[in-house]
């Protein structure tokens, strides 16, 4: 009986929506800039606010789908929104159809598809959780070994710099035991002047 009830509600609520207006933000049609989702008007002359005729609707009471079907999908499922791997617990996939929370990372949206595709529960935003998890999982394992040629790179580059710096410290070193050999022969040759000129 209650099931009944259900499916006839979600009927009405099927009908109502087809003759429900879209309710979009005054002059979003003139301006690129206004987004289109609803709000309420608040200008002191504006035909919506004051609902004349021939104006868009303004959101009411009796546009609204009938209370006891709030929160329910078409299919005639309560609809749950997830945040962590304990909102499933409780959960059974005959009364109830999932919605990933957006605030959801990586991880954890992987952990949580897996354990709905194995209860067999129904994802409304997620229409092949499989190739979702296997592309997700490719995409991190691909992370994961660029990260470590990377590093390689990175050891590679270190050692090569290592290596020059070596270099030119020797370079540098060669040059000053040159320079050193240079110095040390001028002085001698000074020495050798001087002692000339005192034997003169």
């Amino acid at each position: 009986m209650i099931i009944m009830d259900i499916k006839r509600l979600i009927e009405i609520r099927a009908q109502r929506k087809r003759r429900k207006p879209n309710f979009i933000r005054q002059d979003s049609h003139k301006l690129p800039s206004l987004k289109k989702s609803w709000r309420m008007p608040k200008g002191h002359q504006s035909k919506i606010r004051r609902g004349i005729n021939g104006h868009r609707p303004l959101p009411a009471v009796g546009f609204g789908s009938p209370a006891k079907i709030r929160h329910f999908h078409r299919s005639g499922k309560r609809v749950k929104v997830i945040h962590c791997m304990k909102d499933m617990e409780t959960l059974t996939p005959d009364t109830f159809v999932i919605v990933m929370s957006g605030s959801l990372g990586r991880r954890k949206r992987i952990e949580i598809l897996k354990k709905a595709v194995e209860k067999k529960f129904t994802v409304l935003n997620e229409k092949n959780p499989a190739e979702y998890i296997k592309n997700i999982e490719d995409g991190m394992k691909r992370g994961k070994e660029e990260k470590a040629k990377k590093q390689e790179e990175k050891k590679e580059r270190k050692k090569q710099l290592e290596k020059e710096a070596e270099k030119k410290k020797k370079e540098k070193e060669s040059i000053e035991q040159a320079v050193s050999e240079e110095d040390k022969k001028i002085q001698d040759k000074k020495q050798m002047d001087e002692q000339l000129i005192h034997t003169e």
